[in-house]
């Protein structure tokens, strides 16, 4: 009776270890090969291309010595010698300030004016032409016009990062705002909601994933 009794309390115990028993996570050689091997492959082929032109072509620096650049670049990355002469981690968060500045500006004019325009139809039609013909226009092309009207190059790169982000969030936004069911609408007709409540409860959850 002791034994048996012993088996019995000790059965839970047994499965309630294997229940909270963590899965082991097997990792096969042969798919780590497989998914390896094809970018590896690329990459060395790149190189030995790369090395094989620079011998022939002498005025183009080699792998090895590019490889030995990037390692004095990067050693010191925030050097500041004066204003033309920092370290590549000083520009890289210039670049990304103004990155971030020029599409803020983008989202915060571009998702309500959105709105508007997939909310409104007359308005959408308003401006359908004037977006159709700017929105073509090459980045390019815009930073004489930012370098004309802002004289200097900072505020210049800062509205073609803008210029160039505006479209695409507006129309996104303005597809997802069009989108939105019809029923859904009349449903907040029938139940007389605000325009605030329809934005908040309706609109926005809709057109979020556009």
């Amino acid at each position: 009776m002791s034994s048996a009794s012993g088996v019995v309390a000790s059965s839970p115990v047994r499965s309630s270890e294997s229940k909270f028993k963590m899965p082991t996570i097997m990792i096969k050689p042969a798919a780590v090969v497989r998914w390896a091997f094809p970018p590896i492959l690329g990459l060395a082929l790149f190189v030995c291309a790369w090395a094989v032109l620079s011998h022939f072509r002498t005025e183009l620096p080699n792998p090895i010595a590019t490889w030995h650049s990037a390692v004095e670049l990067f050693a010191h990355p925030f050097y500041n010698n004066g204003p033309n002469d920092q370290g590549i981690g000083w520009n890289i968060l210039h670049s990304l300030g103004r990155v971030g500045l020029g599409f803020g500006m983008a989202a915060a004019i571009g998702i309500p004016l959105g709105f508007i325009l997939g909310r409104v139809k007359f308005i959408g039609d308003m401006f359908a032409p004037v977006i159709s013909l700017l929105r073509p226009v090459s980045p390019l092309a815009w930073l004489p016009i930012g370098l004309l009207v802002f004289k200097a190059a900072e505020p210049a790169s800062i509205w073609v990062i803008f210029i160039s982000s505006i479209w695409p969030i507006i129309l996104n936004t303005s597809a997802g705002v069009s989108q939105v069911p019809q029923d859904y609408l009349n449903v907040a007709r029938v139940l007389r909601l605000s325009e605030w409540k329809i934005f908040t409860t309706i609109l926005f959850p809709s057109s979020l994933p556009y």
